[in-house]
């Protein structure tokens, strides 16, 4: 018996109503990977998102990937380099910032790889667009990160600011 996958799907608003659509058309969705955490770039050009699979060891383990719009069509993905996506490590929710001095795209991710405060982290990394490449990922440091887990990262464009879930942070409890 096979457990049915993660897909990512469209809503489309009509009137005051959020009206489902079904799948989300390209090259997308798959019979045996759990597909999440889509984010689509300002210019609606690049979607981050992520794929996830059971290991050797059946531990779920998440990557992040690229798909670019060609036209009126997405991209075949394309797994981010393995700086991003440490082997044996998860790299996952994306989330699309601009660096305040030299306004690159910054994607900024959750991971457990090494090097981190804790349990899951939000790291980030800048793109530099005319050598179509990306720095060494960076923790975002102790003023996010905690011994505890941080996650959901969501940049606001118009006020600066990172919004994130953590359990390690006083608060209400959970990931607050």
């Amino acid at each position: 018996v096979r457990l049915p996958v993660r897909k990512l799907y469209v809503a489309a608003k009509e009137g005051d109503e959020w009206v489902a659509k079904g799948e989300l058309e390209g090259p997308f969705n798959q019979q045996a990977k759990n597909i999440g955490n889509a984010v689509i770039s300002a210019d609606g050009n690049r979607m981050y998102f992520t794929y996830c699979e059971k290991n050797w060891q059946n531990r779920m383990i998440c990557n992040l990937f690229l798909s670019e719009k060609e036209e009126e069509n997405w991209s075949e993905p394309i797994k981010l380099n393995d700086e991003i996506n440490l082997p044996n490590f998860t790299a996952t929710q994306p989330a699309i910032g601009r660096a305040s001095k030299s306004n690159q795209e910054v994607l900024y991710f959750v991971s457990d790889r090494p090097g981190g405060k804790g349990g899951l982290d939000v790291w980030y990394t800048e793109f530099h667009k005319r050598r179509n490449k990306f720095k060494s990922p960076r923790n975002a440091g102790s003023k996010i990160n905690s011994v505890g887990t941080e996650c959901t990262p969501f940049y606001d464009i118009s006020s600066h600011k990172l919004y994130f879930s953590s359990d390690g942070q006083i608060g209400l409890g959970g990931l607050d």
